[in-house]
Order: structure tokens, then sequence, then C-alpha cells
């Protein structure tokens, strides 16, 4: 069972102020500039924050309103204006925004 107040999970769900939509708005981005530029600091815990993510999306308990109670915490509400996703749908991206960001840059290999 995935605590909706794991510090590691609530980190990877901020990541959505550093994401872009793709044109379609059914997916997402880690944008590389806001990330090199430091506004997310701490790169060695990415991995920690995709392996909560993944405990968050695969925890049949966890309801749909809950995700969206989440969401709106972490963005003010906006989560959902640049984006065609439900709750679920958008922490999906998030994963596999966050998934394609630490392929393309491994955890240590950025330069502070």
């Amino acid at each position: 069972m995935v605590r909706l107040n794991d510090p590691y999970l609530l980190l990877a769900v901020d990541l959505i102020n550093l994401a872009d939509p793709d044109e379609a708005g059914t997916g997402m981005r880690i944008a590389d500039d806001l990330m090199k530029a430091g506004f997310f600091a701490d790169d060695s815990a990415l991995p920690i924050c995709l392996q909560r993510l993944n405990g968050l999306l695969a925890d049949p308990s966890v309801c749909s309103a809950e995700l969206k109670g989440l969401l709106n915490r972490a963005s003010n509400k906006t989560w959902s204006i640049q984006y065609d996703l439900g709750p679920r749908q958008f922490l999906e991206a998030l994963k596999t925004a966050l998934e394609a960001y630490i392929r393309r840059h491994p955890p240590g290999s950025r330069a502070n």
C-alpha cells in the first residue's frame, strides 16, 4: 500500500511542474532545460520517485479522487488544463516521461 504523503511520491508528482505537454495533449516530456537550471536538484532521487509512482499506479486501493487530490495539491489545480487526460492517465503519462528522462539522463550524469 502506497502512502500518499511519501516524500518521494510527492517529489515525483511535483515533476508535473517541470513537464511540457506533447502536441496532442495526451503525453508529456520532462523539460531538460528546467531540470538543468536546477529546479530539481537531486537527480539521484529520480529512480526512487519512479518506484513510488509505479507503486501508486499499481495500488488498486487508491481511487481516482485521491489521485486527483494529489495532482491538485501539486499543481494548484492546473494539471488538467493542458492535457486531455484523467488523473490515472495523467500519472501514467508522468511515469512514462520520467522513465524517458532517466534513460536520457541517468542519475549522476548531469553536470551540476
